[in-house]
């Protein structure tokens, strides 16, 4: 694996592996045809375990259209839900309860 992309790696598997969400990471620089996904992207899209890089043009791309946009809302649903449990722990300190 690369050693700068390996680094953005390990960060978004520690930052980003303490909620359900499948990402991704594409080095446009270097192989702009493959990707490095999650587990959880590999178990819900029944990707190769077995592989770390996978194939952008083996994808069918309305497939992809459709992941990307999956994703997109489930993120903004995990941020709003993580608004919302800081704005009423904020309100619970403020309140003093």
């Amino acid at each position: 694996m690369r050693k700068s992309l390996h680094e953005y790696i390990d960060f978004f598997n520690k930052t980003l592996s303490l909620s359900n969400i499948c990402w991704w990471v594409i080095d446009y620089e270097k192989t702009p045809g493959e990707y490095y996904c999650n587990e959880l992207m590999k178990d819900i899209f029944s990707l190769d375990k077995n592989k770390q890089w996978h194939s952008i043009q083996k994808q069918n791309h309305e497939i992809m259209e459709l992941l990307i946009s999956a994703i997109q809302k489930l993120v903004i649903k995990d941020v709003v839900i993580y608004a919302d449990n800081k704005i009423l722990i904020s309100k619970e300190v403020v309140n003093g309860k």
